[in-house]
């Protein structure tokens, strides 16, 4: 099964496409993406529900931290019974801590934190607060979970633990040992990194959008990478030349594509990143899915449309059902819609209907990521399941895109008017603060052209507006969408 990786640094997003159908949608965050490391300051602390609230940056809001992901810190140092321990035995109102992002924030909350820090590689996660040895789920073979094993507990850190990803088998043990070191490297820079820092600070960040998804999303059945900028290009090329998967040969391999808005319409990005903005969608034989999502849960209700239940028999009721839920699966993965779900499927009466429903239902979700679980069929025949966090979804990073019934069709437009960005790249930038000021600054940042560390100096300017102090902080790609202006 073939599959192609498109990654966008202009747009901040990737797609993987396999049997040219778009299956993944990956959206970068700028602030608190998962993984990041932090060292905050504990604001509050809530004994009622045994958490606190911890300052991790100064113009966003606090993350939300619980006492069960809370490893190895205790005042009274009695580890026996570390998890029965109240959050104020662990945790005092201004003292700093080390933490890490375990959850994005969403429109109302804030990011889950924990101190169960992990660093994540290719091969292998690297766990500094535990001992433990772990093995990817998604390696069935019983001897090559041992092998696994065995070679853990020869590399593994004495005073660390390991989690051994699928990716590692077939790799060589140098392959393996380079990576090992490599994030023990880490870990030590933010270890000093730490003790030097006032918080709070961003000590490690894993918003790399190319690592990422060459890291996670790379396989042997990929036969092409596209890219939109050289510095991508040349990254993907040391991140697979490094990790010894670099297939030959590489021109053949990977891609700069300049026209972003004809690449993603060849691809189908367009069109399913328009239809995954609307609540409604289509299935065949007349029916359709209507999609809420609300603050608690997501509601996913299967409609008959034009579809006449009066005069079609049980086979015809199920074979809707199934294809309903094939796409059900796909929208959850497109959305990235997660935790609590309910699905109001077109009532069957056969008890064996409903079971191979639901047997075909688990079938269309094993190839997710976020590993969803159905809980029940309820008596009402309404399917509860739920799907793990990773990461905000669509609702979330585009509040103003999600539309009604008619917004696709009102709205079916190019990518780059979709993110309502114009580029620009000028050696003066110039902005409207008020009538009568203007603030011009200097700079040539664009992603195709390479800069230096002075010109990404010369992008930051402030100045004074009715006595307040505004910065300018400018990115990689100078466009509206990426300024941000702290007052």
């Amino acid at each position: 099964m073939q599959q192609k990786i498109i990654i966008s640094e202009l747009y901040n997003i990737a797609a993987v496409i396999s049997n040219n159908k778009v299956q993944e949608l990956i959206f970068a965050h700028k602030h608190y993406q998962v993984n990041n490391i932090y060292i905050g300051i504990v604001n509050k602390i809530f004994p009622s529900i045994n958490a606190a609230f911890v300052n991790i940056n100064h113009n966003y809001k606090s993350g939300f931290i619980h006492s069960s992901d809370i490893n190895f810190i205790s005042k009274k140092r009695n580890f026996s019974k570390l998890y029965n321990i109240p959050i104020h035995d662990m945790l005092i109102g201004g003292q700093k801590i080390l933490v890490q992002i375990l959850k994005e924030s969403n429109i109302n909350k804030g990011p889950r934190l924990t101190t169960n820090l992990t660093l994540i590689g290719r091969y292998l996660v690297l766990i500094p607060f535990s001992k433990s040895i772990c093995i990817s789920r998604t390696v069935e073979d019983s001897e090559e979970r041992n092998y696994l094993k065995a070679l853990a507990v020869l590399i593994k850190p004495a005073t660390m633990g390991l989690l051994l990803k699928s990716h590692i088998i077939g790799v060589s043990e140098n392959a393996v040992i380079e990576e090992l070191n490599y994030l023990k490297k880490q870990w030590i820079f933010i270890q000093k990194l730490a003790c030097i820092s006032l918080a709070p600070k961003l000590l490690y960040s894993d918003n790399n959008l190319s690592y990422k998804i060459t890291r996670d999303f790379y396989t042997p059945n990929v036969s092409s990478i596209l890219v939109d900028t050289l510095p991508s290009f040349s990254a993907v090329t040391r991140y697979l030349s490094n990790w010894l998967c670099l297939p030959e040969p590489t021109r053949s391999f990977l891609h700069l594509y300049e026209k972003i808005d004809d690449t993603f319409e060849k691809h189908g990005i367009t069109d399913v990143f328009q239809k995954a903005t609307v609540r409604k969608v289509d299935l065949p034989l007349g029916s359709y899915l209507y999609i809420e999502t609300v603050e608690a849960m997501t509601i996913i209700d299967v409609n008959s449309g034009g579809f006449n239940k009066l005069t079609a028999s049980e086979d015809a009721v199920l074979q809707i059902n199934i294809d309903a839920a094939k796409e059900i699966a796909y929208q959850l993965k497109i959305r990235n819609i997660a935790g609590l779900i309910i699905v109001d499927f077109i009532d069957m009466q056969s008890e064996n209907d409903q079971l191979q429903l639901l047997k075909n239902f688990q079938k269309f979700l094993y190839s997710d990521l976020a590993r969803p679980q159905i809980v029940q069929l309820s008596e009402l025949g309404l399917v509860e399941l739920t799907r793990r966090r990773s990461g905000r979804n669509l609702h979330e990073v585009f509040p103003e895109l999600v539309g009604g019934y008619d917004y696709y069709r009102k709205r079916k437009r190019e990518f780059s008017k979709i993110f309502d960005t114009k580029i620009q790249c000028l050696d003066t930038y110039i902005m409207d603060l008020s009538d009568n000021l203007k603030v011009h600054i200097k700079a040539s940042i664009f992603p195709q052209i390479k800069y230096s560390s002075k010109d990404a100096q010369n992008a930051m300017r402030s100045c004074k507006i009715e006595d307040k102090l505004v910065q300018f902080d400018f990115f990689q790609s100078l466009t509206v969408s990426n300024i941000n202006i702290k007052c």
